[in-house]
């Protein structure tokens, strides 16, 4: 399965990822001192949900749809939780369209990572793919905090670290063209039983290395009301598991 975002943006993979990078970029936020945040493969930032490419899918019906019309229905530890990512929806990307309050496009990562950094902080997003690296370009181009490269992921990333704020945040989302690399990741979110037969995606996962302390718990607290919300099948299930325990050795 080729991931381009333009045609999966919205959908419950792109909820999950964005809810996990804005609550890991607050947390950045609590201290002082500047951050830097590297999107290796950044897409074009932001999407129209009118588009084609978003209509022959329908995909972000079931995912940012579907948690914005229930935001009122969460409990109230979850709704704290979900805030910063739900509030930052509402306010940047609903527009008025057809005499109503409507979401018509969603942000990538760079433009949650863009509006969430403050005066001092770095953002560098990178894209290769075709023309997504141009579009990068005129939503940043008169950012002076905001740098646009067109490099291979992995190559830009090499060439960027470290950082030399000595703190930083860097989001690695690749177009998912190698085989076996969803299979990798898909113990996180089931928004659908994996029965190995579907031609849909129906799982994902977030990898986050050197967590926030608070992630685990926030996680702990969303993801069984996010997957029942996102849930397109009775047996939809959410997790959060440590891979290496905190403070164990690789």
């Amino acid at each position: 399965m080729n991931y381009r975002h333009a045609f999966h943006g919205g959908n419950f993979a792109d909820v999950l990822k964005h809810l996990v990078l804005t609550l890991v970029l607050v947390h950045m936020r609590k201290k002082a001192a500047p951050f830097r945040v590297i999107d290796t493969h950044a897409g074009c930032g932001l999407y129209n949900l009118a588009s084609i490419e978003a209509e022959n899918t329908g995909e972000w019906c079931n995912g940012i749809g579907r948690l914005l019309a229930a935001r009122d229905c969460c409990p109230g530890e979850v709704s704290r939780v979900l805030a910063p990512y739900i509030d930052l929806m509402e306010r940047g990307f609903r527009t008025w369209a057809g005499g109503m309050r409507e979401l018509v496009r969603n942000p990538g990562g760079p433009l949650i990572e863009r509006r969430l950094m403050r005066d001092d902080d770095v953002l560098i997003v990178n894209e290769l793919h075709t023309k997504d690296p141009d579009a990068l370009a005129e939503l940043f181009h008169r950012d002076r905090q905001s740098t646009v490269l067109g490099l291979d992921g992995c190559v830009a990333l090499k060439a960027l670290l470290p950082p030399k704020e000595r703190r930083g945040i860097i989001l690695v989302d690749p177009p998912f063209e190698i085989p076996g690399e969803f299979e990798r990741l898909a113990n996180e979110l089931h928004v659908a039983p994996l029965d190995g037969d579907s031609k849909e995606l129906v799982a994902t996962g977030v990898v986050v290395m050197n967590p926030p302390f608070t992630l685990a718990e926030d996680l702990e607290t969303v993801l069984f009301c996010l997957a029942e919300v996102l849930g397109v099948q009775l047996r939809a299930v959410g997790s959060n598991r440590w891979i290496v325990a905190e403070g164990a050795k690789a």
